[in-house]
């Protein structure tokens, strides 16, 4: 099991906030693994918010940011708790 899963959204055959339903949610049951969501797309904030994580950062960003991003989520580990499947990019 990962402790931490980094996600870009926008993905050429399944987009993030599906993967992380795939991944962490129906496939993984209830173990607190969070989610770090990380993109250049507009809304990124609605998304994170409908993925059910407080997790993401906008690029551009820099190696200090992501690190200290997946430090805070190991730290916190807030599962995601998503709003509904209808999540798009």
């Amino acid at each position: 099991m990962p402790d931490l899963v980094l996600l870009d959204v926008e993905m050429p055959v399944l987009d993030g906030p599906e993967m992380s339903y795939q991944l962490v949610l129906r496939d993984c049951g209830s173990e607190k693994i969070p989610v770090v969501l990380l993109s250049g797309t507009v809304g990124l904030e609605r998304i994170a918010a409908a993925v059910g994580t407080p997790y993401y950062l906008q690029k551009p960003y820099d190696t200090e940011a992501v690190l200290a991003m997946v430090e805070r989520a190991l730290v916190e580990r807030i599962p995601p708790h998503p709003r509904g499947r209808e999540v798009s990019t």
